[in-house]
């Protein structure tokens, strides 16, 4: 049995260790409150991603972009459905692309209007078309705007996907229906390619075939140098056959076989067009020559016929000038004669009228002083 002096030491010790735990519990801080996990915010898009091309998560998304790409009404040939390159304006008032315009009254030996239906004149296939600058303005703002993100995106995909887009060239498609301009280029310092030529170096056959199909130039040149057929070709040579494959192959042999014509089309239509502008321009020389010659001659027989008038109503107004002696001085009616109009026909015998009376007086006069001097 413990002693009471054991027990009191216990009961010491026990009542003097107790505030020290308490202190170092106290010392330890609280745990965090807990939370529910936050996933991790997701990248925050560049300003270069915007040209990227994921796929479209429904339909309704594709057909907002391409309502938003779309081109204006007021844009749109009647005829062709086709955003206009230049357009005129027809005797109904509407506007036309004039190639389509000329199709419609010659070709097809149309003689209504393509909108309304109403008979057009004999005088419309012949009278100069009207070209319409407001509408041609704005048409070219819209192909700029659609090519120049058509050449963005490209750059993007070849940059970034290795040139595959990820909706299967679904906005590209939609660009180009648009009327998006294919002959852009990049900065030279990034090559000076176009869409065309981007798709090509990269190896992307499907697009690049839907830019063929969409009548993208071939003849452009990059900073190289090369043309759409030069740069397939040299994207076939720097791909070895074992790369590529033996179909694969072929369809570039003849994706590049169909670049080759196009090519010459191209430059059948370069230089139609150039003896066509070479043509106009001359006609609109010699148009303009005939004009100045002709208001040559009209200011030439103007101041003739003015001139013959002028003499012929400085005699008539004043009478005969060679008998007119004392009565009118000759120098001023030299000086004058220009400015003097053609009086009216009783006006003119009323002065010779009075000129014979004035002679009458002054030769009266002269001989009442002859007589004065010789009576004196």
């Amino acid at each position: 049995m413990a002693s009471p002096s054991s027990s009191a030491s216990t009961t010491s010790t026990t009542t003097n260790s107790a505030p020290s735990f308490t202190a170092t519990v106290a010392s330890i801080p609280p745990p965090p409150p807990t939370s529910p996990t936050t996933p991790p915010k997701p990248p925050t898009p560049t300003a270069s991603d915007y040209y990227d091309c994921p796929p479209f998560s429904t339909e309704s998304d594709y057909e907002s972009y391409t309502t938003r790409i779309s081109p204006r009404r007021e844009l749109i040939c009647p005829i062709t459905q086709e955003v206009f390159t230049d357009p005129v304006i027809a005797e109904d008032g509407h506007t036309y692309e004039r190639k389509s315009l000329l199709r419609w009254l010659h070709q097809m030996n149309r003689t209504t209007s393509p909108v309304t239906n109403a008979i057009l004149s004999n005088t419309s296939r012949t009278a100069p078309m009207v070209p319409n600058l407001a509408i041609q303005g704005m048409a070219c703002d819209h192909r700029e705007q659609a090519g120049l993100e058509l050449l963005r995106r490209a750059e993007y995909a070849c940059r970034k996907n290795g040139g595959v887009c990820a909706d299967g060239g679904a906005r590209i498609e939609a660009l180009l229906d648009a009327g998006a301009d294919t002959s852009l280029r990049t900065d030279e310092e990034e090559g000076g390619n176009t869409a065309f030529h981007l798709f090509v170096l990269a190896g992307n056959l499907e697009l690049s075939r839907i830019l063929l199909y969409h009548d993208a130039p071939v003849t452009t040149v990059n900073k190289d140098g090369w043309t759409i057929v030069q740069a397939a070709e040299s994207y076939v040579e720097t791909q070895g056959r074992s790369t590529l494959g033996l179909s694969r192959r072929a369809e570039w042999n003849d994706f590049i076989e169909e670049l080759r014509q196009k090519e010459e089309v191209e430059a059948q239509k370069e230089e139609a067009r150039t003896q066509a502008r070479n043509r106009a321009n001359e006609e609109h020389r010699e148009q303009q020559r005939n004009l100045a010659e002709e208001e040559r001659r009209s200011r030439i027989e103007g101041r003739n016929r003015l001139n013959g008038t002028n003499l012929r109503g400085a005699r008539g107004a004043l009478g005969d000038l060679e008998d007119g002696w004392g009565y009118f001085p000759s120098l001023a009616v030299l000086q004058f004669q220009g400015a003097v109009p053609d009086p009216p026909v009783g006006m003119a015998g009323y002065e010779r009228r009075a000129k014979r009376r004035l002679d009458v007086i002054l030769n009266s006069v002269g001989l009442l002083v002859l007589f004065y001097f010789l009576l004196s």
